[in-house]
Parts: C-alpha cells; sequence; structure tokens
C-alpha cells in the first residue's frame, strides 16, 4: 500500500505541473502575433495535453489498484460451534416426505380415475348409450352365515320376477340362457325338463309338465333344460315365437333371463320376439364402450330398449334406488329372502 501512496502523490504532483504548463501555454498562444512563434506554441500544447492524457490514465489505474487493494470485508456475526447436527434433519424429512407421497397419492387416484373407462353411475349410462337407469342394485358385503349369488343379468331377472310377483301379478320367469343356465340353480329347481323340452316335444308346443311353481306366490319357473347344440336357431324358431304367444296368454308378465349381448346372438334373438329390453350393466366393470355397443346392437335388430339396470353399484355414489335378493342357509335349510331400499 504504500508504494501505491506514493506512486498516486508523484503522480498528482506530474498531473498539477503538466496542467500549469498547459494554462501558461495557452495564455501565451492567445497573445501571441508572429506565425513561426505560434507554430511552435501550438505544437508544446498538444505535447503537453498528450503527456496530460497519459498522466490521468496511470492515476486512474493507481485508484483502481489502491481500491482492490483495500480491505472492505467486515464481520457481521461472529461463528460459533452448532450445539446439533444439521444433517440429517429428521422431522424436516419426515414431513416432506408425509407431503410428497400425499400427493403422488392424489396424483395417481387423479390418473386411476381419468384413465378408468367403465361405467360407475347412470349419468355415465345415459351419456353413452343416451338410454335411462330404471333401476340400481347394490353392490352387497357377504356377512357370516350369508352365501351371496353373483350380481349379474340372472340374479336381477329372478328380482325382478319376485318383486312384480310379490304385487299380486302372475309372473312367468324363462331361461333362455341355453349355454349356462343357472335359473334352475336360483330356485333350487330341477332341469331334466323346461324351455327345450316344451319346444322338442313333436309337433305342438306343450307347456304342461314343463312349467314349475316357486315358493313366490303367483310366480311359475320355466327353466332351461337339456342344453341344445343349437341355441340361437332354436330360440329364433317358429316354436319360439308360438311358445311365447303360449305364456303371454298365461300370465300377466313375463320375464326372459338371455345371455350377454355382445358373446352370442341369442339375446339379439330374443329381443325381436319380446315387447322390451332391459341392459343389465355391471357398475365398476362394464366398459363405456362394451355398453355402447351393446345397445347399438340391441337396437339394430329391432328390440325396444327399455333402459339400463345398473348392478352393482357403489352405494357410496349416490342414493339411487336399488333391491337385491340373496341367499342364507339356517338350521342346514335354504330360505329365500327379498329386500328393497
Amino acid at each position: 500500500m504504500g508504494r501505491v501512496s506514493e506512486s498516486k502523490a508523484s503522480l498528482e504532483r506530474e498531473i498539477t505541473s503538466v496542467e500549469a504548463d498547459i494554462t501558461r501555454t495557452q495564455d501565451a498562444l492567445n497573445a501571441v502575433t508572429d506565425d513561426n512563434q505560434r507554430m511552435r506554441l501550438e505544437t508544446s500544447l498538444a505535447q503537453y495535453r498528450s503527456t496530460y492524457s497519459s498522466l490521468l490514465s496511470s492515476y486512474q489505474q493507481i485508484r483502481l489498484a489502491e481500491a482492490q487493494a483495500t480491505d472492505n470485508i467486515a464481520i457481521a456475526k461472529p461463528a460459533r460451534v452448532p450445539e446439533e447436527p444439521i444433517r440429517p434433519r429428521t422431522m424436516t424429512n419426515t414431513l416432506l416426505a408425509a407431503v410428497v407421497g400425499a400427493m403422488i397419492a392424489v396424483g395417481a387416484v387423479f390418473l386411476i380415475e381419468y384413465l378408468d373407462d367403465t361405467i360407475k353411475t347412470p349419468d355415465d349410462v345415459a351419456r353413452v348409450s343416451g338410454l335411462s337407469t330404471l333401476g340400481a342394485i347394490a353392490r352387497l358385503k357377504e356377512t357370516g352365515g350369508t352365501r351371496q349369488l353373483s350380481e349379474g343379468k340372472s340374479t336381477t331377472a329372478a328380482n325382478l320376477a319376485v318383486v312384480m310377483a310379490q304385487t299380486g301379478q302372475r309372473v312367468v320367469l324363462v331361461d333362455t340362457d341355453l349355454r349356462r343356465p343357472v335359473m334352475h340353480k336360483v330356485f333350487g329347481a330341477a332341469n331334466n325338463t323346461g324351455l327345450t323340452s316344451a319346444l322338442l316335444n313333436g309337433d305342438q308346443v306343450v307347456l304342461d309338465g314343463h312349467l314349475q311353481g316357486t315358493e313366490v306366490e303367483n310366480l311359475s319357473l320355466l327353466t332351461s333344460g337339456p342344453i341344445p347344440p343349437n341355441p340361437s336357431e332354436l330360440l329364433g324358431s317358429h316354436r319360439m315365437a308360438r311358445l311365447v304367444e303360449k305364456l303371454v296368454g298365461q300370465a300377466d308378465l313375463v320375464i326372459f333371463d338371455s345371455p350377454p349381448v355382445l358373446a352370442v346372438t341369442d339375446a339379439a334373438v330374443m329381443g325381436r320376439q319380446v315387447d322390451g329390453v332391459l341392459l343389465v350393466v355391471d357398475a365398476g366393470q362394464t366398459r363405456e364402450q362394451v355398453v355402447a355397443q351393446a345397445a347399438a346392437e340391441l337396437q339394430k335388430t329391432g328390440a325396444n330398449l327399455l333402459g339400463v339396470v345398473l348392478n352393482r353399484l357403489d352405494s357410496r355414489r349416490g342414493g339411487y334406488y336399488y333391491y337385491y335378493y340373496y341367499y342364507s342357509e339356517e338350521e342346514g335349510g335354504q330360505r329365500r329372502r327379498s329386500a328393497s331400499r
């Protein structure tokens, strides 16, 4: 720092001397009248100014060096030895992990909901197929001592038949699922004779001996009978049309349980022979595209689609009317019950 100060002072003196020379020469130049003398003064003035510029440049560099060499660091706060370790920050890390975990969980839920294209509510049914939801069956939980059947089209048909029979109407429930019949199991009936037996009983379509009574008053059951090799042809035959006419003549309401719409053509064949069709949709399982395609297939064949029954609806999604039908075994016997809410 001492050498810098000395150089700075020396330059200041030189600058002051040159400034004086410039002033004196300028005054002489203003007063001179001889041309030769004027030229010499102008030359001297130019040299003084050049020297002055060089001295100023050197002076600025010295000032810059002086500023850089100056210690301008100040202690804001004395350092101290920490009493606790700064790593790991257990509480902070735990809270951060909880927040991030919650955000990931919420994001995953929204992603799953966005990617899930299954039918869940009556609003989904209306949006996809344009059909109304005529009823909704709640998803039931199994309890001790209770055996719950799979809630599908057959359970829906059985429930509907029981409820309508309890209103005093004469009801016939016909199992037209000639590939995987279940109605005889639902009502505990024999299946050695039934629909196929009536259709293949010679030239005449006879119901006597094929219709079976049930424990539900006003409800009769026509089981599938032996499974035929050609269900679609049998259901679309003239014999089937005559059998439907006979059933209508003996009952106030005839309910047919048919196979799934898109699996085989049986449902479409039966749809043309009845007054109306109920489409059963499994909530949370059946995809929107399947429902739209099933509705379109039935309408294409001329079936009268009455609406949709939404099956296994999550009751937490809203207060939709639903009913259910279940079995329980008590004291070695099988009891049938029906309930509604």
